[in-house]
Parts: structure tokens; C-alpha cells; sequence
């Protein structure tokens, strides 16, 4: 067999082994994390409704960011607890976020971050728990070796220093508390 036959032979084999023209459930590609940003959303839904974390994850990440759905942070905050129940961490971390920013559920999101610091080893979420112990808010009060714990292990993960807006979002936090107002 001469080189130009066995180029052309190599070149129908794999065609055919990458494009076997089976379309694949809606099912299987769920299955199989096949879940694109640019999914629609009722093809999202669906995958999430059927236990697909990653199809939820998309969907908290497009209502909170209002693309291709209208902005809503309730509905990016209902899709980030399911996907986080699913056992993905960054939507358990997402989760906390918005909990901690939008919705003050502070106690419960600092328990989370706490919980993928320690069970994750998620860099940002040791740092928000640091940052969070060091200056105390709401009901959760200042606690330095918390703070330095958390920080520590942070370090250990990897360095990133701690968002400008959650710094923030803990000072106005605790500005709050102690009643001063911002001009």
C-alpha cells in the first residue's frame, strides 16, 4: 500500500471514528457533563432538574450575571444551592457568596465557606473565612485565631489575596452593626 493510500485510509478512520453521526441523548449527553455555557436554558433546565450540577452551576452563573436570562439573583441563588447539593464546591462557594453579599444570610454562608476551607482546600473560601473572623460581623464575632487559622491554611492552598468587594461588603457589614453610615 502506497504512502498516499495509507494517508487516505488513516484519514477515513478517524472521520469515522470522531464523527459517527449518532446523535446522542439528552440523557447520555448529561451523563457525560456535555453541558456547554451556550446550552439554551430550557435544555439547562432540564439537565438540572435531572441531577446535572454543571447544567445548574450554568444557570446560577446566567441569572446571576443576566446573560441570556434576565437578571435575578434569587433564581441564580436557588440553582447554586441545588448545584452545591449535588456536590459541586464551586457552586457552594458561588452559593455562599451570594448568601453573604445579597441575601445576609451571613451566619450560614461563613459556615460554608468554612466547611470547603476545610473539605476543600478552596483557597478564596479560607480567605473569606479569615477575613470575615478577623473583623466580625453581624452575629459572628471577631476572632483572631480563627482569622490567622484560616489564613494560614489559605497560604498553604495557594496565595490570592481576598477580593477589593468583599472587604467591602464586611466593612459596610460592620459599619452597619455599629451604626456609622456612609456619606
Amino acid at each position: 500500500m502506497g504512502t498516499k493510500s495509507r494517508i487516505l485510509a488513516f484519514t477515513i478512520l478517524f472521520l469515522a471514528c470522531i464523527n459517527t453521526g449518532i446523535p446522542k441523548s439528552k440523557t447520555a449527553q448529561a451523563a457525560s457533563s456535555e453541558i456547554h455555557y451556550f446550552d439554551d436554558p430550557e435544555t439547562l433546565s432540564t439537565y438540572c432538574t435531572e441531577g446535572n450540577a454543571r447544567a445548574c452551576t450554568v444557570l446560577g452563573a446566567r441569572y446571576q450575571q443576566g446573560r441570556s436570562l434576565p437578571k435575578n439573583l434569587s433564581s441564580a441563588t436557588e440553582y447554586y444551592e441545588k448545584a452545591c447539593n449535588l456536590g459541586s464546591p464551586k457552586s457552594c462557594f458561588d452559593f455562599a457568596e451570594l448568601q453573604f453579599k445579597h441575601n445576609n444570610q451571613r451566619v450560614e454562608a461563613t459556615a460554608i465557606f468554612e466547611k470547603l476551607c476545610n473539605q476543600t482546600d478552596m483557597m478564596m473560601a479560607c480567605q473569606y473565612a479569615s477575613s470575615i473572623y478577623e473583623r466580625g460581623v453581624d452575629d459572628i464575632p471577631a476572632n483572631a485565631e480563627k482569622s490567622k487559622a484560616y489564613w494560614a491554611h489559605g497560604k498553604e492552598v495557594r496565595y490570592l489575596p481576598i477580593s477589593l468587594s468583599m472587604d467591602e461588603t464586611i466593612d459596610q457589614s460592620v459599619q452597619t452593626a455599629q451604626g456609622v453610615t456612609s456619606k
